[in-house]
C-alpha cells in the first residue's frame, strides 16, 4: 500500500540531511535536493489576463507598492492595470507612435514613457495626463533614476542623463552602438548598457568614466537588471544563458542555463534569491545562491517579456497582445 505521509516524510529528511552535510563543506547544490525544493517552494499559477491593447505589448513593469502595473504597446497607448481586479484603471494617449517602454516613478506617482514619435513623457497617474515632454531623435529607452529627480536614457549611438527640474542634459556619452535598454544602479551613480558586439558596458556617471566592459555572452544582450543593493547584474542573451555578475570586480559569477531558445528577459527578486526568466520555450524560476532552475511554468508558449512584484508573489509575462498574471 502506497503511504504518502511516510514518502513526504523521507523526502523532508533528505533535504535535512543534505542541507546539513552541505554546509560546513560547501555551497554545492545536490541534483535531488533542487528537485525536492522546488517542488515545496511557491507554485505560480496564471491569475488573470490583462486585455485591452490591440496591439504587441513592449513592456510591463510593477508600481514600487505592487499594486499597480504599467504596459506600453505598439497601438501608440500606455495603460495603468489594478493587480487586485486585473482591470485597467488608466488609458494615457498622445504618443503618435509606437511606445517602446514604460515605468512608473520610485514614488509611484508618475510614469515615464519614450516613443518611436522621438519623445519622452511624463505622466501623471492620477489624472492621466502629460506633464512633461522632451524631443530626443531616435530615442530607445528611459528610465527614472532611483531619486526620481533625472531620467537616464538611450538613443541608438548615446546614453545621457536628463535633469526634470531644470530641463537640461547633465551627462552625455556618446559615439556607441547600443542595442540593449539600459539601467540605473539603486544609488544612480552606474549605468550599465549593451553593445553591438555582445559586451555590457558599465559606465560611472560621476567620473564620465567606463570602468568595465563585460563580455561572455556570444548573442545579442536582450535585457540586463541590477540586483536591489548595487552590487551585482543580470543579464540575459540570444545565446540562451543567463549570466550575474559582480560590478566592482567586472567579473562573471555564474551561468544560468536550461532555455532552449534565446532568453527575452531576466529580472532578480527584491531579495535576490531569485531570478525569473522567460523565453519562447518557458518561463523558468531560478535560485540565485545554486544557479539552479527551480521552477518552470507557462510551457510552449512562453513569454517575450517579465517583471515580478517587490514581495516576490506575483510574475507579470506578455507576448503579443496579452499581458498574464501569475501567483
Amino acid at each position: 500500500m502506497y503511504d504518502g505521509k511516510k514518502k513526504s516524510a523521507d523526502e523532508v529528511n533528505l533535504i535535512i540531511n543534505n542541507w546539513i552535510r552541505q554546509l560546513p563543506i560547501n555551497w554545492r547544490w545536490i541534483p535531488d535536493f533542487s528537485k525536492l525544493v522546488g517542488r515545496y517552494a511557491k507554485s505560480f499559477k496564471l491569475s488573470k489576463f490583462l486585455e485591452g491593447h490591440s496591439h504587441y505589448v513592449n513592456t510591463v513593469k510593477f508600481s514600487p507598492d505592487g499594486t499597480k502595473i504599467v504596459s506600453a504597446s505598439c497601438d501608440k497607448t500606455i495603460r495603468i492595470w489594478d493587480i487586485r481586479s486585473g482591470k485597467e484603471i488608466k488609458l494615457l494617449k498622445g504618443h503618435s507612435d509606437i511606445v517602446n517602454e514604460a515605468q512608473f516613478s520610485p514614488d509611484g506617482s508618475t510614469i515615464v514613457s519614450c516613443s518611436k514619435d522621438n519623445t519622452i513623457r511624463l505622466w501623471d497617474i492620477y489624472s492621466g495626463h502629460e506633464i512633461k515632454r522632451i524631443y530626443l531623435n531616435n530615442i530607445a529607452s528611459a528610465k527614472f533614476t532611483s531619486n526620481g529627480k533625472s531620467i537616464v536614457f538611450s538613443l541608438c549611438n548615446a546614453i545621457g542623463l536628463w535633469d526634470i527640474t531644470t530641463e537640461q542634459n547633465i551627462k552625455i556619452l556618446g559615439d556607441l552602438d547600443i542595442t540593449c535598454n539600459l539601467q540605473c544602479s539603486p544609488n544612480d551613480q552606474i549605468v550599465v548598457f549593451a553593445l553591438n558586439d555582445n559586451t555590457i558596458v558599465i559606465w560611472n556617471v560621476k567620473t564620465n568614466e567606463i570602468i568595465h566592459k563585460l563580455k561572455g555572452h556570444c548573442g545579442t544582450v536582450e535585457k540586463i537588471a541590477f540586483s536591489s543593493n548595487g552590487r551585482f547584474i543580470v543579464s540575459c542573451s540570444k545565446d540562451k544563458t543567463i549570466r550575474l555578475w559582480d560590478i566592482t570586480s567586472g567579473k562573471g559569477i555564474k551561468i544560468l542555463e536550461g532555455h532552449s531558445g534565446w532568453v527575452t528577459d531576466a529580472q532578480p527578486s527584491l531579495n535576490f534569491q531569485t531570478i525569473v526568466s522567460c523565453s519562447w520555450d518557458a518561463i523558468r524560476l531560478w535560485d540565485v545562491n545554486s544557479g539552479h532552475e527551480i521552477m518552470k511554468f507557462n510551457e510552449y508558449l512562453g513569454a517575450v517579456g517579465i517583471d515580478i512584484s517587490p514581495d516576490g508573489n506575483t510574475i507579470v509575462s506578455y507576448s503579443s497582445h496579452t499581458i498574464r498574471l501569475w501567483r
